[in-house]
Formats: structure tokens, sequence, C-alpha cells
């Protein structure tokens, strides 16, 4: 089952150091704007300018004032509106900027299951994130290792070039088509929508969260998941977060094995005792659920992320990479050294294996299929 999802998108043109009085390029775009009918229109000196731009930004970096701002802002009430807005910018010779609009993630896990409990789309747990941009960078969700990403599972798409022409895969070509499933957003035209095709979840999933202390215990389990988790059955992705706590001025290493395993608890904790012993899974550390409240089990503040408004926002760095082998016991120990010291900081580590080993690594622009363990992900709050 496919169907398309249609972002309002938020068109974001680059800054300027200029007023708007002394810009002829600035007042030739907004004329052409205006003329096509386009109202909803925020220049950077109007007042709301600023709490526009950072309403949903996640990363308190990119609202600090150091940080270069566009010009303007214009929010697109339809498709032809959206097509105006990309001519008026380039032939006034402007730089355009897109940040993915209405359809968030929550909304297309909204979408999915009011039309069916047992439908899903292989997209990632960050309620609040633009589904384009999540497309259009691969796509990474705990259902990785039985569908792939959400760009493997993206059928078609609606791009608008430079032009103002609106093409299909057909009319914008193989490479195309290729370029804006994990290529990154805006390189290649403004996607205004993806046909997206809908998985099989069951009507119960069980999401699991195992919290493990002690510097010996976490560097044999994490060194022992290595090996283990691209293994498992595809329906079971156990990820693992490693950090540091202070306990009684005390630094202590812990490690959390988090996931999602599409059935019942008892085939998770059967499962996991089978192939993962050490790990020592209760069954009081799963919990049975739907899979779209699975998604609020991983995301404790969703009161308004509807609006695409989240009020857990921080400054923080991430970075990531990809292991084609296992890290060593002693390397283990290393990073643990480092997170000790660095509590308000952690690294995930999340499994590939499964049908992520299936697919050609020239399938799409994301390579790291077969032969790629996990994934890394550093953070630093």
């Amino acid at each position: 089952m496919a169907k398309f999802c249609t972002p309002l998108l938020l068109l974001i043109i680059i800054w300027t150091t200029w007023a708007l009085a002394e810009n002829p390029k600035g007042e030739g775009l907004l004329s052409c704007l205006q003329a096509g009918g386009i109202k909803n229109i925020t220049v950077v000196s109007s007042a709301n300018f600023d709490s526009l731009l950072d309403f949903n930004a996640q990363n308190l970096r990119f609202t600090e004032p150091q940080v270069s701002k566009p010009y303007v802002i214009i929010i697109p009430a339809s498709k032809s509106q959206l097509q105006q807005s990309v001519v008026c910018t380039i032939e006034n010779g402007w730089e355009v900027r897109v940040r993915s609009g209405g359809a968030t993630l929550v909304k297309i896990y909204s979408a999915v299951t009011s039309s069916s409990p047992n439908l899903a789309f292989s997209v990632g747990i960050c309620p609040t994130i633009g589904s384009g941009r999540h497309i259009s960078g691969g796509g990474q969700s705990f259902m990785l290792r039985k569908y792939g990403l959400a760009a493997d599972n993206t059928l078609d798409a609606l791009l608008i070039n430079a032009s103002g022409k609106i093409m299909d895969k057909n009319t914008m070509g193989e490479d195309v088509f290729w370029a804006v499933r994990g290529g990154g957003g805006g390189s290649w035209g403004v996607v205004f929508a993806f046909k997206i095709g809908l998985v099989s979840v069951p009507s119960i999933v069980t999401t699991f969260n195992a919290l493990r202390y002690g510097r010996d215990n976490v560097t044999d389990l994490v060194h022992r998941w290595q090996y283990l988790a691209p293994q498992m059955n595809e329906d079971i992705t156990m990820r693992t977060q490693l950090g540091g706590i202070n306990v009684n001025n005390t630094k202590v290493s812990r490690a959390l094995f988090i996931g999602l395993f599409l059935g019942q608890k008892e085939g998770l904790v059967a499962k996991v005792g089978k192939v993962f012993p050490e790990l020592g899974m209760a069954a009081n550390e799963t919990h049975e659920m739907s899979y779209v409240e699975s998604i609020a089990y991983f995301n404790s503040d969703l009161e308004n992320i509807y609006d695409r408004y989240y009020p857990s926002k921080s400054f923080f760095k991430i970075k990531s990479d990809f292991a084609k082998s296992p890290i060593s016991k002693s390397g283990i120990s290393g990073l643990l050294d480092i997170l000790e010291e660095e509590v308000t900081s952690f690294v995930n580590l999340n499994p590939h294996g499964g049908r992520m080993d299936g697919i050609l690594s020239s399938a799409i622009p994301f390579p790291h299929r077969a032969g790629s363990l996990f994934g890394l992900q550093y953070m630093v709050t």
C-alpha cells in the first residue's frame, strides 16, 4: 500500500546584510511573490521574524545571535504557491533553503495508524522531525532491520526544479530520483511530496528498556552486544546507549539497552534469553502496546508535538560513524572513561543486519549495508 505524504513546506531564503530599503533584489523578490498571491511572507526586519524562525529549532545553538539568518521566510499555502516561490527567488538571484513543513513524523504515525493499526511506515521515532528531511537523509528507525530505511520504502516523489516545473520519478529521471532518497535535501530541487510504501506491523509490539551499571559489567555486555545485535531475529532492534553518571560522588558507567520487538513480550524474552543470556532481560523491563503507542513510549513529552513544538530544547552537537568491525574491550573501556567524566554526553550504538544486509549499497545514496555492523551516534550537550 502506498500514499503521497504531502508536506506544507516552509521556504527559507538565505541571509543578506543589506536592509530592505537598500536592496533592489529584495524589492523585486517581494513584488514577484505578492503578484503571485503569496501572502505569508516575513522579512528579517519584522518583529516576529526570530520567533517564527526559531519556533521549531530543537538545537538552541542555531538560535544564538551570531548565527546567520535568512532574508525572508515564505510559507506557501499550496503547490502552485510553492512553484511561484521557487521561480521568484531564482529569477531575483536568491538562494533557496527549505525547511520541511507540516508533515512531521508524528503526523505520519497518526495518519497511517488511523487508517489501520496494522500498518506503519519504517520511519524514525523523533516526532517533530520533518518527513521530507528525514526521507531525503535516508531515515533510520527501530524497524530498519525488518524493513530497511524510510528512503528504501519511498516509491515516488513530486519535485519542483529551479524552473518551477513539477516532476515525478519518471520525468525527473532515474538518477535524480535515486539522489533524493538519501542524498540529502535541497540539492536537487524542492520535494513537495513523497509517495511512501506502508509495511505490516502486529497489533501488539513490545518495547524494552534494560539499564545496566558498572564498568566491567557494561564493558562485557556491550562487547558481546556487538556480535549479537546485528544477527538477532530481524523483528528485534536492540539499541545501546552508553554514558556515565555520578552516584554518591562516585563515577559509574551505564548502558541502556532499548528497543522494539514486533511481537509479544513472551517471544521477546525467550528470544533474547536464548541468544543474549548475559543481559538477563526480565519481563518487567518489557512493555506491550500498539505500534503507535511505542512512539509515545520513546518520547515522554508529546503534549504539543502536533504543532511541531517540543519543549525539551537544549544546546548539543552530534556526529555519526558506522562500525564494520567490533570495538575491542579496551576501546569500550576507554570510551567509558570519557563518558564518566562527561556525564552530559552519551554514545548510541544502533544495530544493522537483517533487511539492511539484503539491500545493495548502491540502491540509494546510503551505502552502509552488508558489512556495516552498527551505527554510532556521539552526542555532547
